[in-house]
């Protein structure tokens, strides 16, 4: 019995590490801006999976055919176990609270919105 409850345990410790992504992304309302063109699910994984997506800012993110995610800036890397790409164009990040952002492409440029409404040109690589 002893041995049962500590699996149980472990499992729930190991997996609550990182949070899954839900199945619907937030309601909230983004800032978008004139010209700003929504992208799919589809889209998202067709250009970015497998691909590397760098930031003005330095910043580069890979959606890894895997589906983990790695994002590195200044240095730092930060491991996430999966990403999920929502019909809005929103993208959701398992780190242990996911972090959601949303795409969309403005002037032929892919733009990320992130939650506090930061807007940030993204090249893929």
């Amino acid at each position: 019995m002893k041995l049962t409850s500590a699996a149980i345990l472990f499992t729930f410790v190991a997996s609550s590490v990182f949070a899954a992504c839900p199945g619907k992304p937030p309601n909230k309302t983004w800032n978008t801006q004139a010209g700003d063109q929504a992208v799919t699910n589809a889209w998202l994984e067709k250009t970015l999976t497998n691909k590397k997506v760098k930031f003005e800012t330095g910043g580069v993110e890979h959606y890894r055919k895997d589906g983990t995610y790695r994002f590195t800036t200044g240095g730092q890397r930060y491991d996430a176990t999966g990403y999920q790409f929502y019909s809005n164009g929103v993208r959701c990040i398992a780190y242990s609270t996911p972090r959601f952002d949303r795409y969309v492409v403005n002037n032929g440029q892919l733009v990320l919105i992130n939650w506090q409404g930061s807007r940030y040109d993204a090249k893929i690589r």
